[in-house]
């Protein structure tokens, strides 16, 4: 990706174009740069390159990439409270904006993720709403059994029906049971 230069800069045996590199890394670049065994190589190569021909960077594998656990969104208000208490706590004073911004990150993540699903699940309520107004319309009273039945109906299959209720002549039409 970057072409290696014998030029160094300083004390440093870092090349040039590395030096930048590293010093510009933004936010997560440490957690990208560790995320695959050839970067490992590469950087530890850079850093002490008689090390990096002893060691078998084919069994490196990533670890929990994140302070934060994946499943965090799914667990209790109050125990991602005390996570996330227990990790301002943890991390050394310079680090807690950047926890901090990670912590804002996620919850605005678990909020659109929230919204995303309630927004979804509403409008198959709507779906499912409409299409039995409908069948009421056209046939009259419809039965229980049917009404449970289209409430678990995929929204595809739903669709369908709903343009299938135009020229059925029955409620047997739809093959609903």
């Amino acid at each position: 990706m970057f072409g290696m230069s014998t030029e160094t800069t300083g004390v440093s045996t870092v090349p040039v174009e590395y030096e930048r590199i590293i010093r510009e890394f933004q936010d997560r670049g440490i957690i990208w740069l560790l995320e695959s065994a050839a970067n490992l190589r590469e950087l530890v190569r850079l850093l002490a390159r008689e090390l990096a021909e002893q060691l078998d960077f084919t069994r490196a594998t990533p670890i929990n990439r994140s302070l934060i656990p994946d499943d965090i969104h799914q667990r209790e208000a109050a125990e991602q409270k005390a996570l996330f208490d227990a990790l301002r706590q943890a991390v050394p004073q310079s680090f807690r904006e950047e926890v901090e911004e990670m912590i804002m990150s996620s919850a605005q993540a678990w909020k659109a993720e929230g919204q995303a699903e309630g927004l979804a699940k509403g409008r198959a309520e709507g779906r499912v709403e409409a299409f039995m107004e409908l069948l009421e319309c056209r046939f009259g009273s419809v039965p229980e059994q049917l009404i449970a039945a289209v409430k678990v109906l995929p929204p595809e299959r739903l669709k369908e029906l709903t343009k299938q209720v135009i020229t059925a002549q029955s409620l047997a039409d739809l093959h609903l049971e």
